[in-house]
């Protein structure tokens, strides 16, 4: 059975189960199934309002499912809304900015268990103000009353701003159990992959209240399509080595290769015929499916050229 066909099937399965009806606005997309609602998409005004009414009473769970937006308004209101409701907060994927200040008003927080422990994680930034290249006072107030995060990590990878490079720090932050090359919880200061991030070994998300529970949050509303199957190791060259692809551009065959050997496993570098690139890490859900259908949307004829530890290319 192919993927779309798996896929069709099981929504209409859990809509029959769950009679959950997304909706759509111009912002973000609400799912409801019974007591749990899933939000995905960018943080619009609009939302303020439309999240308060789909809080009924029957809401107690509200997972976050690729929220995004930096909007500092909306982010203060939404998160009031979600502290009033009490409910209980799950990442589910990347959560950062507005997402993060939504999870941490709920009043039981958790990671999801629909993704690999790698795959979920909170991505803890400040809005810098240019003319000082220090972080906004709402922030600074936020984060030090939100979690009990040390402030010698706060001020070093959330409150100031490379000005030189105009690159924003942060702190990532995974759930306890999560097997990066540098932990659950980690202090990157050029906002760089995770290997050139600084293991910060002596707290983690439970510890400093970021997350209530070690337990994950499950629900059939979370299911996520299977990773697709890669190529065998094709032995053409030497992962290390500029890949010799004839059509591949300058940019992808350099740079953008140098970066993919930086990246966490499960990893794919996928090109195209056209001389594109794409790839994706242990930080996306599905890294092999991710990167390919990333190619396939914008160029023909993609295959993968490494994956993991190996070049699995097949010249065209």
């Amino acid at each position: 059975m192919g993927d779309e066909m798996k896929q069709l099937l099981w929504r209409l399965v859990v809509l029959g189960m769950f009679a959950a009806m997304p909706l759509v606005s111009s912002g973000m997309t609400y799912t409801r199934f019974g007591d749990t609602l899933i939000l995905s998409g960018p943080v619009e005004t609009a939302d303020i309002e439309q999240l308060k009414d789909q809080l009924v009473p029957e809401v107690r769970n509200l997972v976050f499912r690729g929220v995004s937006g930096r909007g500092g308004y909306e982010a203060r209101h939404l998160a009031d809304v979600v502290g009033s409701a009490k409910l209980t907060t799950v990442v589910h994927g990347q959560c950062s900015y507005m997402c993060v200040r939504m999870f941490l008003f709920g009043k039981q927080r958790m990671f999801s268990a629909g993704t690999r422990l790698e795959a979920s994680f909170i991505d803890i930034s400040a809005s810098i103000l240019a003319k000082t290249g220090q972080a906004a006072d709402v922030d600074v107030q936020f984060f030090r009353s939100a979690a009990d995060i040390p402030y010698r990590y706060l001020a070093r990878y959330v409150f100031a701003l490379d000005s030189e490079k105009g690159e924003r720090p942060s702190l990532l932050v995974f759930h306890p159990d999560a097997k990066t090359s540098k932990g659950s919880f980690m202090g990157c200061e050029k906002g760089d992959f995770i290997p050139a991030c600084d293991a910060l070994s002596d707290v983690d998300a439970l510890s400093v209240g970021i997350i209530t529970t070690r337990e994950r949050f499950t629900h059939p509303g979370l299911q996520e399509l299977d990773e697709i199957k890669v190529p065998a190791p094709s032995g053409v060259a030497d992962l290390q080595d500029r890949p010799a692809v004839p059509t591949l551009s300058d940019n992808c065959a350099g740079k953008r290769y140098e970066t993919f050997l930086r990246m966490e496993k499960p990893r794919a570098f996928v090109v195209s015929k056209a001389g594109g690139c794409y790839s994706a890490d242990a930080q996306d859900i599905l890294p092999y499916r991710q990167a390919m259908e990333a190619c396939q949307k914008k160029g023909k004829d993609c295959r993968f050229y490494a994956v993991d530890d190996a070049v699995v290319f097949k010249p065209y």
